[in-house]
């Protein structure tokens, strides 16, 4: 252990009073590489923070500050801790905390500032800024056959079904006092003779009086661009998918309802009473008494589709950019979604042991791997960004999307009930027509 023999080195000597040699008393007498010397080190599982004992980014960060300064890190794992503990007393820590102060060990992985800390601690200086996100499910695409019907809202459908009715009520009374048509004075056949319009089928007369006239025009002119509108939508939505409406902001998270957990750490994050919304958040948030880690929570909100949680930016990055990965669907997309409303973010820093001998120079190479870009450089390596994946046979070459049965199920559907409703008409008028037949012989 570094320092473990120290020796007594005479500066100068002191006569009444007075430095002889007049020699620095408290000259910097460390060397500037440090062979030999090896640290031990406490390092929390938490990727792409730490991954194992050669692997992850601030393993990365560790292992090059021990390259410049000859320095051995001998490295501990922790894997099933749920946190890093809580100061109980004085020099007294609960959980990793509690090895790490009684080995004078650094500590590494992901480390969340707490202001206890101070006490008992040094800190490096910053060498990564982390973000705390909203995670939540994904919008899952449309199914195909509603696509027919997604493409004007709710109310434009309601607006085209009044405009529809009133059309034909007003064709129908313009129609039945003046010298029209005898079809035009007919409340049923205006009302088929305007559901053709609307498709833009030919009707087999048009009105001849100029009230009837205005209202066929007016009709006419509306069901153009309507079709325009709705034929121009109508391409798009059947070469590509439709999805549902995305949760894309914290509004959303309170709005839709939606349950809200994660790691039972995070919830003391929204314990302020004074906010509405913070306070309504810290009330329903959700913990899990058994494997309470961040990996289980994410494939609880990408699995189950009805939770959301908070996690590491850094980490939701790096779980989700692999191919072979449990958070991408049989589409291709990937089942989470981190939200751009930023919950709070803080530094990622070692803890160093209190007065550390080699905390200035730690400080200073990091600030020099920072300052030159290396660190954001080895943690772009990682953070690997979403991706839209293609299944093996989906060709890479080609942008050229041929139509089948499956784009357009909703135009089938659509036929499929044409046909079942005019089976039913004709049901229908067959029934009429022999009760017609049995009240006349009777």
């Amino acid at each position: 252990m570094c320092g473990k023999n120290p020796q007594l080195i005479e500066l100068d000597t002191c006569a009444k009073g007075v430095v002889i040699n007049n020699v620095t008393l408290f000259d910097n007498k460390l060397p500037e590489t440090y062979d030999n010397c090896t640290i031990p080190t406490i390092a929390m599982k938490y990727p792409p923070f730490v991954i194992n004992e050669t692997e992850g980014f601030e393993i990365k960060v560790l292992n090059e500050v021990g390259k410049i300064l000859h320095i051995n890190f001998g490295i501990k794992m922790i894997e099933d801790a749920a946190d890093w503990g809580v100061r109980l007393a004085h020099n007294n820590w609960s959980g990793p905390l509690e090895a790490v102060y009684r080995e004078s060990a650094i500590a590494i992985g992901n480390i969340i500032p707490n202001p206890e800390y101070d006490a008992d601690f040094d800190l490096s200086t910053e060498y990564y800024r982390e973000r705390m996100v909203w995670v939540v499910p994904t919008a899952l695409p449309i199914e195909r056959w509603k696509n027919l019907f997604v493409i004007f809202s709710y109310e434009l459908w309601l607006v085209n079904i009044a405009f529809y009715i009133a059309a034909s009520s007003l064709l129908y009374l313009t129609s039945k006092w003046a010298e029209e048509f005898p079809c035009y004075q007919d409340l049923s056949t205006n009302f088929l003779f305007s559901l053709e319009i609307l498709l833009a089928i030919a009707v087999p007369k048009q009105p001849k009086t100029y009230a009837a006239r205005s209202v066929f025009i007016s009709l006419a002119v509306y069901s153009i661009l309507i079709i325009v509108m709705y034929q121009t939508l109508l391409m798009s939505h059947l070469l590509n998918p439709v999805y549902e409406k995305q949760i894309s902001s914290f509004e959303d998270v309170i709005n839709s309802k939606i349950r809200v957990g994660g790691i039972r750490r995070y919830k003391e994050f929204f314990n302020d009473s004074s906010d509405e919304k913070t306070s309504y958040i810290y009330d329903i948030f959700e913990t899990y008494k058994l494997n309470d880690t961040a990996l289980n929570w994410l494939l609880t909100v990408a699995n189950q589709r009805d939770t959301c949680t908070i996690s590491s930016q850094f980490y939701v990055k790096y779980v989700t950019g692999k191919r072979e990965s449990v958070f991408v669907n049989k589409w291709g997309d990937v089942k989470i979604l981190t939200l751009k409303d930023l919950i709070f973010t803080y530094p990622i820093r070692m803890i160093l042991p209190r007065g550390f001998p080699l905390g200035s120079m730690f400080d200073i190479v990091i600030w020099k791997l920072n300052n030159g870009g290396i660190v954001r450089e080895w943690a772009k390596r990682y953070e690997q960004q979403h991706q839209h994946y293609h299944s093996d046979d989906e060709s890479d070459d080609s942008n050229d999307t041929v139509l089948t049965v499956y784009h357009l199920q909703g135009a089938f559907l659509l036929l499929l009930f044409g046909y079942a409703f005019s089976i039913l008409a004709f049901i229908l008028e067959i029934l009429v027509h022999k009760v017609k037949n049995f009240r006349k012989r009777r």
